[in-house]
């Protein structure tokens, strides 16, 4: 808590608690279902975090320094009060991937040497 007080030489006094929550940064976990992916393999990554209150979870992808959001078709977040899961899908790896929904789901894949980012809000 934090107290603010004013005095004047006239001796009124005036005072207001400010009670201040900190919030702890999430701690996420990040897995992949193979270590090594070849062109044309299936594989998952799986976000897991053990903050309960947030609002969305994110997933991204950066190609040089643009900076896409992954559209959501491709993961599944599941929502706990002791945390949060999410499974980002990739059915086939290739290198011409964005992340976008528009009719790739016998073409999707991730592109290598991309960075993929997932954001907590």
């Amino acid at each position: 808590d934090y107290t603010c007080e004013l005095n004047t030489t006239y001796g009124a006094r005036a005072n207001k608690i400010l009670k201040v929550t900190y919030f702890r940064v999430a701690k996420i976990t990040l897995s992949s279902s193979k270590d090594i992916v070849s062109e044309g393999d299936a594989f998952f990554l799986t976000c897991q975090s053990d903050v309960g209150n947030y609002d969305t979870v994110i997933w991204k992808i950066q190609n040089g320094g643009t900076i896409k959001e992954i559209d959501s078709m491709w993961y599944t977040t599941t929502k706990s009060f002791t945390g949060a899961r999410s499974v980002l899908s990739v059915p086939r790896a290739n290198q011409d991937w964005t992340g976008e929904s528009r009719h790739q789901s016998f073409h999707s894949a991730i592109p290598f040497m991309r960075k993929i980012i997932l954001s907590m809000k």
